[in-house]
């Protein structure tokens, strides 16, 4: 059964785990002082244990890092080979596309730089 998240944009407790290659590969992206939300730091967790996650999220609120995070990550580390994105709209796909490019890109810099890292 797929975990429903509740979205409320707060930064995580202050005592909540964020893997640091996840967190890396988040802050290359994003911003290096920027941590994800609550519902994002939640969302990569369930995604890295190969978890079902259903996220309703408004607009902005991060939905799509939420997951590609940790699944680029999978990718960078040869957990899994491919990732199929299925979008409703050409509109939302074109949109998405410059998100899914940059953490491309990103992943690509940190398994060059050795930053991103298997974890037990």
């Amino acid at each position: 059964m797929p975990l429903v998240i509740l979205v409320t944009n707060q930064p995580p407790f202050p005592g909540a785990h964020v893997s640091p290659s996840l967190l890396a590969l988040f802050q290359t992206c994003i911003g290096q002082d920027l941590i994800p939300f609550q519902h994002q730091a939640e969302a990569f967790q369930l995604v890295a244990e190969d978890k079902e996650v259903f996220l309703v999220a408004g607009t902005a609120a991060g939905k799509t890092l939420a997951v590609a995070v940790p699944l680029f990550h999978k990718l960078a580390t040869g957990r899994i080979r491919k990732v199929l994105l299925m979008y409703p709209t050409i509109a939302l796909m074109e949109d998405q596309r410059g998100v899914m490019s940059r953490l491309a890109e990103v992943r690509e810099f940190l398994r060059r730089t050795t930053w991103i890292e298997t974890e037990d």
